[in-house]
């Protein structure tokens, strides 16, 4: 279970869209909430009150919770305050905004996730101010590959699951249809057999009594495409992978297929890149 979840916020509506998810989990499991806001130096004060309420609002709710003010590079000062603190999840929404910087793919998340300090929970703020997140996770896509390195959302995704109520998963994972109809060419069939009997491990550790889990293989010459199609059909509430955090050159980048999810997929995303 979640020990422990960084929040970080910059005083925008936006930013405070996941504090309704962070408020479910930290009550359904008892997490440790933390709070964390980077300011520019000025009104100190009123962003000291500004934390303050949220906790109080959320002490008041039965979640344990505190706060941090910061100073600073935003990006330098929430890698710093995780470093720190060693939360077991950061959540934060994707579109708020800080000055000159911005809570969003491409900035501050993108480059959270690409240290690797925790798992992160990625929430797509709505322009009218609403919660876009659901009360309860009722299905979860998990994207695989059959690696070791992919299954390391598996840890983070159990805790998740038992602290959102998680009904059902659904493991998908993308076969590319490279050679078809060449010599050594392995036929669909067989890729999905293959696949299959690889996941079924993974398909015991998630299974409970009231949760379901079903295995697709899907051929595409797009994993991302893969990916966001089986989460459409089986109305998915939220997607689950690893990163390898990096694209060419740049290491602050989200691998390609994460950034192609995260830019298409409007709902949460659960994504991690393993040190």
């Amino acid at each position: 279970m979640f020990r422990s979840v960084l929040v970080p916020l910059d005083g925008s509506p936006f930013s405070e869209q996941a504090l309704p998810l962070a408020q479910m989990v930290g009550r359904v499991s008892g997490t440790k909430l933390h709070l964390g806001h980077v300011h520019d130096g000025d009104g100190r004060d009123q962003k000291e009150s500004y934390l303050e309420k949220l906790v109080e609002s959320l002490k008041e709710a039965g979640v344990d919770a505190d706060q941090t003010l910061m100073t600073g590079k935003v990006t330098k000062a929430i890698e710093d305050w995780a470093t720190r603190v060693k939360p077991d999840l950061i959540l934060m929404a994707t579109h708020g905004r800080s000055g000159v910087e911005r809570l969003r793919l491409g900035s501050v998340a993108e480059v959270l996730v690409s240290r690797g300090l925790a798992p992160m929970l990625l929430l797509h703020a709505s322009a009218d101010g609403e919660s876009p997140a659901p009360g309860k996770f009722n299905h979860v896509v998990v994207a695989l590959d059959q690696s070791s390195f992919a299954q390391s959302i598996l840890e983070p995704l159990a805790s998740l699951g038992k602290a959102a109520g998680v009904s059902a998963y659904t493991l998908v994972h993308v076969a590319e249809n490279k050679g078809a109809g060449r010599a050594g060419w392995t036929p669909l069939a067989a890729v999905q057999a293959r696949a299959l009997e690889n996941l079924d491990p993974i398909r015991a550790r998630l299974q409970e009594p009231d949760v379901s889990v079903d295995v697709q293989v899907v051929m595409s010459a797009d994993p991302s495409a893969g990916i966001l199609g089986v989460a459409e059909k089986v109305g998915a509430d939220i997607i689950a992978m690893t990163t390898h955090g990096m694209t060419g050159v740049r290491p602050t980048l989200l691998g390609s297929v994460a950034s192609k999810v995260l830019h298409d997929w409007h709902g949460p995303l659960l994504i991690h890149r393993p040190s």
